[in-house]
């Protein structure tokens, strides 16, 4: 398993629609291959920090998706949101799950 860690940093005067807009593309980028779900977490810190980390069954699924897919959904982000966030990704991959006792 693959973890893909997309990192934002969004303008205080676009936050709010920017916000109502995400949950609905990452359920479009959800639709590429081997993706199976994806968290949204908020930075606990002044300005809008939004983490989506998205869990794809493997590292060729992921490729796949950076090979085609990919320049859609984030041509899309920037043609709605010219010059209003910045963005970096981050590639985990899974060595080893360990389950709690509770």
């Amino acid at each position: 398993m693959v973890l893909y860690e997309i990192n934002l940093t969004i303008d205080n005067n676009s936050s709010e629609i920017f916000m109502e807009w995400l949950p609905g593309h990452v359920q479009r980028v959800l639709k590429a291959k081997g993706f199976i779900d994806a968290s949204i977490f908020q930075e606990e810190k002044e300005g809008l920090q939004v983490t989506v980390f998205y869990k794809v069954k493997s590292r060729e699924d992921l490729e796949s998706y950076f090979n085609g897919y990919a320049k859609e959904m984030r041509q899309e982000g920037l043609d709605k949101f010219p010059n209003q966030f910045k963005a970096s990704r981050k590639v985990h991959v899974l060595l080893k799950e360990i389950a709690g006792e509770n």
